[in-house]
């Protein structure tokens, strides 16, 4: 299911409008090279060293003589050569995401902790990344022009039909999809542990890849010494029945909170009833709108259906700290403003997953188990109604679909008294938190830890769960006593168009320059070397950095700005994605102190924009208030920083 990159890229069109290699303990039998992992979204990446390699296992694990499959895997050596703990398996999500893109792109600053004293291993599961991947050209190479096309129910599924059984006979002529399971997975990842010469194991797995960590820990129990749960499913939680109630209950859950917020109230007043008259105007007149992809800052057009914009809607919310977007999105919507919700659905469209491995996967272990009384029953109505007919969509494709024919047995779900750490978010509507609830309840040597406001993926929004998560693997079996209270201090989101601040003339004491800045922000001094100058907020958790470079802000520039606003936070920073477009250079960090997550911006401005100089500007703020203020910030100071 759905992965956390998304965040980042988000992040970015909201703006638009390195590591040595240690020896591992272990003697691997696998030819592993030295290889750098390029680390971010976009034009501009850092180098991470790291050790590739490749497996070859059986396509058929019945079948061990038979047609081979070729597994690339990545291990990332942990910092501290003399620490004997085990590797940490990262799992990921999808089924069909490849664990080595999603990593460089979204869960390095998550792990940098862990990494620590853990290897990590990053292994592209079979059918995705460069493990045979079983992508459907067919379906993702019309992913964008489709965007433009509006049809009828009867026709999408008619096309997407005939799209999948061309995948399916393309990729039938080299391998049998039927051998793409969780349960084969799981002998992958257990063949690999051997190779590496690791005895046991800890896994770490998010949405899809909780649901394959159960199957490898109902497999291999004596192999896995802990395991680590986020946004936890398995096909006994029949999600894909379940996905329409679950959307609506995470969007009920954002308008609750926007009305008990009495400047999201006033801001954003009456979102049902808007929605409401949004969507029966989308089913009548859908507009042909404009958006931009975050990930290449090219414009598409998009005919903006209500369900492209329910999507929209449900992307942000699952997106972490981004759920504070919503209450606007639709406020907008209402004068038919779709620029954010266009953007959205452009860049998750640019997203490539494995669909021939997704439906391997959903098609053997969940479709094929629906009665049809199962399906009518979940069929409830509400803002994601339309949704329903995605499950008609999924069922029909999966008749067509070559997939492995299991039993009821091969997917029940699996108690273990191997340590367990659960984190949920409680507006994750992909994988909501009555999922972790159950899976808790099963598994007795389990802690589970609840965070009010995260939605789908908790351990790259959160300080609070990545400091549980090191606690966790340095000691699992006191899993039971671990503290897990900073779960209840998750900061609530602060809305967008409902955050007003007010601005006042300051100088600034390292140029004499004088910026409109927000009232009450105080400087702090910059070393002597640096090249901006610092204003925090009275609390201290957010941050201005100004500054006018004469010279274009090239790759040893950068690397100074960036050891430069390090050494403000006395934080690590961590560049997740960049953009560069008209003129304008975007970087997006994380950036992490001991006890909090924040998220922060470089903007750069140079060539005639800037009068030939380059102009700077930082923000930074908590995750979860970050879309909110930037928005109402970065235009007012910029344009001050550039007159």
């Amino acid at each position: 299911m759905g992965t956390p990159r998304i965040h980042w890229a988000l992040l970015l069109a909201l703006v638009l409008m390195s590591l040595p290699v240690a020896t591992s303990n272990a003697q691997s039998s696998i030819d592993l090279q030295n290889c750098d992992l390029q680390v971010g979204i976009g034009e501009i990446t850092h180098p991470m060293s790291a050790l590739c390699g490749t497996l070859e296992v059986p396509e058929d694990w019945s079948d061990p003589t038979g047609h081979k499959l070729s597994l690339y895997l990545v291990v990332v050596p942990k910092r501290n050569p003399t620490s004997t703990l085990p590797p940490i398996f990262h799992l990921e999500g999808g089924p069909g995401a490849s664990a080595v893109e999603q990593f460089v792109q979204a869960w390095n600053f998550a792990y940098y902790d862990l990494n620590e004293n853990h290897d990590l291993i990053l292994l592209d599961q079979r059918g995705t990344g460069k493990s045979n991947s079983l992508l459907c050209h067919e379906i993702f190479d019309h992913a964008l022009t489709d965007l433009s096309e509006m049809r009828t129910p009867e026709q999408e599924k008619e096309i997407q039909l005939g799209r999948m059984e061309a995948c399916l006979t393309r990729l039938s002529a080299d391998v049998d999809p039927a051998n793409f399971t969780s349960e084969a997975l799981a002998r992958d990842t257990d063949a690999v542990r051997a190779a590496l010469g690791y005895e046991r194991i800890y896994l770490y797995g998010s949405s899809y890849g909780t649901w394959l960590a159960q199957f490898i820990i109902r497999l291999f129990p004596e192999r896995v010494a802990g395991a680590g749960l986020e946004g936890t499913v398995g096909p006994w939680d029949n999600p894909w029945i379940r996905i329409a109630q679950n959307y609506d209950a995470a969007l009920d859950k954002i308008i609750e909170l926007c009305r008990a917020d009495p400047a999201c109230a006033k801001a954003h007043p009456n979102l049902r009833e808007k929605l409401t008259d949004i969507l029966e105007g989308l089913d009548k007149l859908p507009p042909t709108v404009s958006g931009t992809s975050s990930l290449s800052g090219k414009s598409y057009p998009v005919v903006m259906t209500s369900e492209r914009f329910l999507t929209a809607l449900q992307v942000a919310i699952n997106s972490g700290p981004s759920a504070g977007l919503v209450p606007q999105m639709i406020s907008q919507a209402e004068n038919r403003i779709f620029t954010l919700p266009a953007s959205l659905v452009i860049t998750s469209a640019e997203l490539p997953i494995s669909d021939g491995m997704y439906w391997s996967v959903v098609c053997s272990e969940t479709v094929a188990f629906y009665t049809e009384a199962q399906i009518n029953a979940a069929k409830t109505g509400g803002y994601y109604g339309a949704s329903d007919r995605l499950i008609d969509q999924l069922v029909a494709g999966c008749q067509n679909w070559r997939s492995a024919e299991l039993d009821s047995g091969d997917v029940a779900p699996p108690t273990t008294d191997t340590p367990i750490l659960i984190l949920t978010g409680s507006l994750d509507s992909q994988t909501p938190s009555v999922f972790a609830r159950e899976t808790a309840s099963r598994f007795e040597n389990s802690t589970l830890a609840v965070f009010p406001y995260q939605g789908h993926g908790v351990l790259p929004y959160s300080r609070c769960a990545q400091n549980l998560a090191v606690a966790f693997f340095a000691d699992p079996g006191a899993v039971k006593n671990l503290d897990i209270s900073c779960a209840a201090n998750d900061l609530v989101p602060v809305f967008s168009g409902a955050f007003e601040v007010s601005f006042a003339e300051q100088s600034d004491p390292r140029s004499g320059r004088t910026y409109a800045l927000p009232e009450g922000w105080t400087p702090r001094q910059s070393n002597a070397q640096g090249d901006m100058s610092f204003f925090f907020s009275p609390e201290g958790t957010s941050s201005i950095g100004i500054g006018r470079l004469n010279q274009e802000v090239d790759e040893d520039v950068l690397r100074r700005l960036e050891a430069e606003l390090s050494a403000q936070y006395d934080a690590r920073i961590s560049l997740q994605a960049s953009l560069k477009t008209f003129g304008t250079m975007i970087l997006q960090y994380a950036v992490t102190t001991p006890d909090e997550l924040y998220t922060g911006a470089l903007v750069v401005l140079g060539g005639s924009l800037a009068g030939g100089e380059s102009v700077l500007m930082w923000y930074a703020a908590p995750g979860n208030s970050f879309s909110a203020t930037f928005e109402s910030i970065l235009t007012r100071v910029l344009l001050s920083v550039m007159s």
